[in-house]
C-alpha cells in the first residue's frame, strides 16, 4: 500500500518547481500539499484543508518525493527518469538518498537546486507495474526523515501477432485493385503502417486498411506501448514487412480454336485446340461444359489428345469448351473465351423386343415390338415407317399377317438424319389349345370327374395354304375314344371329351403349314374318381376351457387317383384346418363349444357325398389362487375343517386337523386374497365337525356362525366334544353358546355328523356322527339357537332309523318356508336307505322316518359322499347324489350320481343317473351348486391321495361336463360361496395332504 501524502507530493509536481524558485506564482491557499516541505518560501506552511498557507513552518526536518521529471503521476515510464526530491532541515540538510528495496539511486549528474534534490532512476531495474521509491533526509544535527513516492514502470515491449496482406507477406493485384493489410498486436496504445512510397495510415489490432498501389510497394508496421516503447515489422523477432505487386489485366490477341467442330454422339476420338496470344506471365487452361479444366495451353499453343467425354448425356447436342486467360494476380483477373463443338445424332440400336436382333420370325397375328435407343436429336424427331418412335421405346405394331422391314429414322434440331432397319417373317402359329366348358374358361390343364364332360378348344393361324385349314388332334395314350365328334378340330370350334378311364389324357394339337416343319401344343385331362368322407371323430367330445383335444378324420379320394383331392375341417367358430391326413388326428383347442364339419373334395372340385360332423362341448370355469402367503398356511394341512360363507364378500375357515392334532385356529378370507386369524381362537379345538350360519333374520344371534361338535383329539383316543361356540363376524372374535349340543337324554359328544339349518331359520338339527371314531350314532337333537340370547336343546320324537355317520343331510326348501323337510342319506356300511326328518312331526320336536316304496333306494351304501340340492333350471329342488365310499368287506369308490325328487311318490323317488356318471370315482370330496350347475372337486380315489380334478353336472342335459382342476389337491375340505367384485365365486381351502402352496383358491364359473 502506498501512502496518499506521498502520492499528493507527486500530483503536485508544478507546484515544487515554484517553490524551488521560492515563490508561490499564486496567492496562498490555492497550492495543493502535502507537508510543509512541499510549500514555497512565501506560504510555507501545509494548512489543514491540504493547501500551502502563509505562516512560519514547525517542522524542523522534511522530505517528499516529487515525482519524476517532464511526467504527470499517471504516467507510465520506462528507462531512466529523472526523479526530484524536496528536502529541508531547520539544522542544514547533511545527505539526501533515494532508494527501491535494496536498489539506491544514484544523484543526477545535473544537480537541482535545494531544497530540490535529482536522482537518475533506471526502471529496467524495478519490476513492471506500480514501484515503491523511498527517500532519506539526514539532516546536520543527525535526525532523518523518510518519505515514499510510485513510479508507475512499463517496460514490456509490444508484441505484433500479426502482419499480413491478403493473408500473407506479399500479395499481387491488378491494376486498379485493392488488397487489405491487416494486423493484430498485444501491449500497444497505438500502431502505424508506412509504406515505402511515403504515407502513413494508423490501425487498431485485429482491423484492417485497403491499399491500391500502382507499382511494387512494402509496407511496415511500428507498434508502440503506453510507456513509449515501440517495436516495428522486419526487425528481429518481429513478422516481417508486407509488399503489394500490381499486374496489368487479362487479355488476349487472336481466335481460341479446334480441330474438329463437328463429331458424333459418343464419339470416342480426340480434340486438338489452339490458343490466341497473351502476355508473358499469363497462363491459360482449357475447360470442358463443367468447369473441369482439361489441361495447360501456352500462348498460340496447342492442347492435344482432349478425350471427348464418355458417356455422353442422352440430350448432348453440343460440347462447350472455354479458354480461361489467368494474369497471375493473388486475386486473379481473367478472361474466358467460349467454343463449341456440335454433336450428331446416333442409332445405338434398333431390334425386336422379342429376339434382341434386327431380323426375327413371328406368328401370324403377333404383335411385333421394336426396341431402339439413340441419342443426340433432342428437339428432333424419331419415326418407324411413319410412326413416333420417342425413348425409351418400344413401338408396338399389332396383329402382322405378312413379313414386313420396319426402318427407323431419327433426325436432329438441324435437320440431319440417320436410319436403322430391322426385318419380321411371319410363321404359323398356334394362339391357344385348351381344355374347358367354355372357349374363355378353358385352361391347358383340367381335372374331372369320371363320367364328366368338357371340350377340348383350339386357336390357331398359318394352317394349310389359306392358313385357316383344320388342324389335328391326337392322345398320347391311345385314348382317342374319349374324343367324341373324332380328331379333326377347326379354329374355334369345341372338339368334346368324355373322362371314361381314371388316368391323365394328353392331347396334341398340330397345325401344318403350306410348306415347312409343322407346329404342335398339348392340353392335359386328368380324370379322377368321386372321393368319399366317411367319417370325423373326436378324442373328447367335452372339453374344458384352455384344455385341447384331437379330431381325426377318415376320408379318401379314390382309388389311385391320379391327382389328389382336398381335405379341410372347418368350425363353427371360424376356424379351419387343410393338409389333413386320413386318420391322423388334429389338435384344437375350441374356447367354446363348436361344431366341425370335414369336407372332402376329389381334384376336380366334386364334394364327397357326405360331410361328417363332430361338436365339442367346451365347459366354462376357471380357478386362480386367492392366497398363497406363508402366513396363512401356519397351520398346514386342515383336513376335516369348515368353510362357511359369511356375506360381504368374506368365507370363514375354522379347525380341521393339523396332522393328528385339531386346531383351535380359525382365519377369515375376504375378495381382496388376504386370509387373516381371527381376533380370537376357537373356545375348542375342532376337526369334522359343523359349522351352520344362523340366518340374519333371527330374533337373536343372526348372522353367527355356530360351530358344534368334533374331534378335540385323534389317535390313540379319539375323543369328541358336545361344546358349540358362535362366530361373531362383527367382532371377528369366538365365544362359548354355554349350550352344549346334549339333552337329558343325548348325552354324548359327536364328530363327523350333520348340522342342518332348518327353514324357521334359528333351529338347527344335529345328528348321527361318531362319538368316538367307531361306534356310530342314531341320536338327534335340535339346537334352538335364534329364539334367546342363550340357545336351547330339546329330544327328537324319534331316533334315525340307522346310526349313521359321514352322511348327509340335506334341507329340501329354502329357509323362511314352513316346516321344510331334510333329505337323509348314507353313513351306514351295507345300507342304503334314507330318511326324512318332519321339523314338524311327532309331538312338534320333529321326527324321523324311512323313505319306502317304489325308488326308496339310494342304490349303494354311500359314505363320505355330498348331496347338492339343485337351485336352478328345471331340476331346481331335486338333490343331486354323487359318489362316496361304498361296500362293507371290499371298500371302493364310486362314480354313480343318484337324482332325488321329493316331488315324486309319497315321499320322494331316487333315480340313477346312468347317462353322467362321475369321471372320476372318488370319496370325501365336496359339491356346491351354481346358478345352474353343480360343481363337484377333490376328494380321494382310495383313501390316501388328494384330487385336484372338478366335474360339473348340468341337471337340464343331464350330462357331465368338465371344467378345470384345482390349484391343490384336496380331500375332507370345504367349498363357499365369495363375492369378488360383484362377481359371485366359489372359494376352495382345506383339505391339503401337505403344506400347500396355496391356501385358498377360487372358482370362476363363467
Amino acid at each position: 500500500m502506498i501512502d496518499t501524502t506521498k502520492l499528493r507530493t507527486i500530483r503536485v509536481l508544478s507546484a515544487a518547481a515554484l517553490a524551488m524558485a521560492g515563490c508561490s506564482g499564486t496567492s496562498g491557499g490555492e497550492i495543493p500539499c502535502v507537508e510543509d516541505a512541499s510549500c514555497p518560501n512565501d506560504y510555507p506552511v501545509c494548512g489543514p484543508a491540504g493547501k500551502c498557507i502563509a505562516g512560519t513552518s514547525t517542522s524542523s526536518t522534511s522530505v517528499a518525493v516529487v515525482g519524476a521529471e517532464g511526467h504527470i503521476a499517471a504516467d507510465f515510464l520506462s528507462g531512466t527518469v529523472r526523479v526530484l526530491v524536496t528536502a529541508r532541515a531547520a539544522s542544514g540538510v547533511q545527505s539526501v538518498k533515494l532508494a527501491a528495496g535494496s536498489t539506491s539511486f544514484s544523484a543526477s549528474t545535473t544537480a537541482a537546486t535545494p531544497p530540490l534534490y535529482a536522482f537518475d532512476v533506471d526502471t529496467a531495474t524495478l519490476a513492471d507495474g506500480d514501484a515503491s521509491l523511498t527517500a532519506t533526509l539526514t539532516a546536520g544535527d543527525g535526525s532523518t526523515a523518510t518519505a515514499n513516492g510510485t513510479l508507475h514502470v512499463d517496460n514490456a515491449k509490444p508484441v505484433i501477432t500479426t502482419f499480413t496482406v491478403a493473408g500473407a507477406t506479399t500479395t499481387t493485384i491488378t491494376a486498379g485493385k485493392t488488397a487489405a493489410i491487416s494486423a493484430s498486436f498485444t501491449g500497444g496504445v497505438s500502431a502505424t503502417i508506412t509504406s515505402n512510397a511515403g504515407g502513413s495510415v494508423s490501425i487498431a489490432t485485429g482491423g484492417s486498411v485497403l491499399v491500391s498501389p500502382d507499382v511494387l510497394t512494402s509496407y511496415s508496421l511500428r507498434v508502440t506501448s503506453r510507456s513509449g516503447v515501440s517495436v516495428q515489422s522486419g526487425s528481429t523477432g518481429q513478422p516481417p514487412d508486407v509488399s503489394v505487386a500490381v499486374v496489368q489485366a487479362a487479355s488476349f490477341t487472336g481466335n481460341f480454336t479446334v480441330d474438329r467442330t463437328v463429331i458424333d454422339f459418343s464419339d470416342t476420338g480426340n480434340l486438338a485446340f489452339t490458343a490466341p496470344t497473351f502476355p508473358g506471365g499469363f497462363t491459360a487452361v482449357v475447360n470442358d461444359g463443367s468447369g473441369a479444366s482439361q489441361g495447360a495451353i501456352t500462348s498460340g499453343g496447342q492442347l492435344n489428345n482432349v478425350a471427348v467425354p464418355s458417356p455422353m448425356a442422352p440430350t448432348t447436342t453440343q460440347l462447350t469448351y472455354t479458354l480461361v486467360i489467368n494474369n497471375g494476380a493473388t486475386i486473379p483477373d481473367t478472361v474466358s473465351v467460349p467454343l463449341i463443338v456440335k454433336v450428331r445424332p446416333k442409332i445405338s440400336t434398333f431390334a425386336f423386343q422379342s429376339s434382341g436382333t434386327n431380323a426375327a420370325t413371328f406368328d401370324p397375328g403377333d404383335s411385333v415390338g421394336l426396341n431402339y435407343t439413340y441419342s443426340g436429336a433432342p428437339g428432333g424427331s424419331a419415326k418407324i415407317n411413319g410412326v413416333d418412335a420417342p425413348l425409351p421405346g418400344p413401338v408396338p405394331f399389332a396383329n402382322i399377317q405378312a413379313s414386313t422391314v420396319y426402318t427407323l429414322t431419327v433426325t436432329n434440331s438441324a435437320g440431319t438424319a440417320v436410319t436403322a432397319t430391322a426385318t419380321a417373317t411371319v410363321r404359323p402359329k398356334i394362339y391357344s389349345f385348351a381344355i374347358g366348358a367354355t372357349q374363355s374358361t378353358a385352361t391347358s390343364t383340367v381335372t374331372i370327374s369320371n363320367g364328366d364332360t368338357t371340350n377340348l378348344f383350339a386357336s390357331f393361324a398359318g394352317s394349310g395354304a389359306s392358313g385357316s385349314a383344320s388342324g389335328t388332334v391326337s392322345c398320347a395314350t391311345s385314348c382317342n375314344g374319349t374324343l367324341t365328334s373324332g380328331t379333326s378340330i377347326a379354329n374355334g370350334i369345341a372338339l368334346g371329351v368324355t373322362g371314361n378311364t381314371n388316368e391323365t389324357l394328353v392331347y396334341t394339337l398340330t397345325v401344318s403349314p403350306s410348306s415347312g416343319a409343322p407346329i404342335t401344343a398339348s392340353a392335359t385331362i386328368k380324370v379322377v374318381p368321386a372321393a368319399h368322407a366317411a367319417s370325423l371323430s373326436a378324442g373328447s367330445g367335452m372339453i374344458h376351457a384352455g384344455a385341447s383335444t384331437t379330431l381325426t378324420p377318415i376320408f379318401d379320394f379314390g382309388t389311385s387317383p391320379v391327382a389328389p383331392g382336398s381335405a379341410t375341417i372347418t368350425g363353427s367358430d371360424g376356424s379351419k384346418y387343410a393338409n389333413l391326413t386320413s386318420g391322423t388326428g388334429i389338435n384344437i383347442a375350441p374356447s367354446a363349444t363348436t361344431t366341425y364339419t370335414l369336407n372332402v373334395f376329389n381334384a376336380a372340385g366334386a364334394a364327397a357325398a357326405t360331410a361328417p360332423t363332430n361338436t365339442v362341448t367346451v365347459a366354462p370355469g376357471s380357478w386362480s389362487a386367492l392366497n398363497t402367503g406363508a402366513g396363512a398356511v401356519e397351520n398346514g394341512k386342515r383336513l376335516g375343517a369348515t368353510v362357511t360363507p359369511l356375506g360381504g364378500g368374506k368365507v370363514l375357515i375354522a379347525g380341521g386337523l393339523d396332522g393328528n392334532a385339531p386346531l383351535k385356529t380359525a382365519r377369515v378370507c375376504d375378495a381382496s386374497g388376504a386370509c387373516t386369524s381371527t381376533t380370537t381362537d376357537m373356545q375348542s379345538a375342532r376337526a369334522y365337525h359343523t359349522a351352520v350360519t344362523i340366518d340374519p333374520g333371527a330374533l337373536h344371534n343372526g348372522g353367527k356362525v355356530l360351530l358344534a361338535g368334533g374331534f378335540t383329539a385323534i389317535s390313540p383316543t379319539t375323543t369328541t366334544t358336545t361344546s358349540a361356540e358362535f362366530y361373531d363376524p362383527t367382532t371377528n372374535s369366538f365365544t362359548d353358546t354355554t349350550i352344549p349340543i346334549t339333552t337329558t337324554t343325548v348325552t354324548t359328544g359327536r364328530a363327523r355328523h350333520i348340522a342342518v339349518l332348518l327353514s324357521d331359520g334359528k333351529t338347527v338339527l344335529i345328528a348321527g356322527g361318531t362319538a368316538d371314531g367307531t361306534a356310530n350314532l342314531n341320536t338327534a337333537i335340535e339346537y334352538d339357537a335364534g329364539s334367546a340370547s342363550t340357545p336351547s336343546t330339546a329330544d327328537i320324537t324319534g331316533n334315525m332309523a340307522q346310526a349313521r355317520a359321514d352322511f348327509t343331510g340335506t334341507l329340501l326348501g329354502v329357509v323362511g318356508s314352513t316346516n321344510v323337510k331334510v333329505l337323509v342319506v348314507g353313513g351306514k356300511p351295507g345300507d342304503s336307505t334314507a330318511e326324512l326328518f318332519d321339523p314338524a312331526g311327532g309331538s312338534g320336536s320333529g321326527t324321523f322316518s324311512t323313505i319306502t316304496g317304489t325308488g326308496s333306494s339310494v342304490g349303494e351304501d354311500k359314505r363320505s359322499h355330498t348331496a347338492v340340492r339343485i337351485t336352478g333350471s328345471d331340476q331346481a329342488g331335486k338333490v343331486l347324489i354323487s359318489g362316496g365310499i361304498v361296500g362293507t368287506t371290499t371298500i371302493t369308490r364310486s362314480s354313480t350320481q343318484v337324482l332325488y325328487d321329493p316331488t315324486a311318490g309319497t315321499a320322494g323317488t331316487f333315480t340313477a343317473i346312468a347317462s353322467a356318471p362321475l369321471g372320476i370315482a372318488r370319496s370325501n370330496h365336496a359339491a356346491i351348486a351354481l346358478s345352474i350347475d353343480v360343481l363337484i372337486c377333490g376328494g380321494t380315489t382310495n383313501g390316501t391321495d388328494t384330487v385336484a380334478g372338478c366335474e360339473l353336472y348340468h341337471p337340464t342335459s343331464g350330462l357331465q361336463l368338465p371344467t378345470p382342476t384345482m390349484i391343490e389337491g384336496r380331500k375332507d375340505f370345504g367349498l363357499a360361496a365369495i363375492t369378488i367384485s360383484s362377481i359371485e365365486q366359489i372359494l376352495a381351502s382345506g383339505g391339503t395332504a401337505n403344506l400347500p402352496g396355496t391356501y385358498a383358491e377360487t372358482y370362476e364359473p363363467n
